[in-house]
């Protein structure tokens, strides 16, 4: 199992959230994304009793803002072919 931390600015996660999710003001935007962090950051804690930064609990982190979301995806993939043996 390969444990991944995708990451981003918040104001990048902002904006994606408002062209992912059609949403027409900055405020809501915010709002969701501060609400889904919470959901997330919660959602480790009850898991592993720990907080969802720990950078122990993944094996890599990805700033998505930098990376791009396809870019991440392609290093993600190859890194589970390298993890498991199997070429892509």
């Amino acid at each position: 199992m390969i444990r991944v931390f995708l990451h981003a600015p918040f104001e990048t996660r902002v904006r994606l959230a408002i062209e992912e999710y059609d949403l027409a003001d900055e405020p809501a935007a915010m709002a969701l994304v501060r609400k889904i962090d919470e959901q997330r950051a919660e959602f480790v804690r009850r898991i592993t009793g720990r907080n969802w930064s720990d950078a122990t609990l993944y094996d890599a982190s990805l700033n998505t803002a930098l990376t791009g979301l396809d870019r991440a995806v392609d290093l993600i993939v190859d890194l589970v072919g390298r993890h498991t043996g199997s070429s892509s």
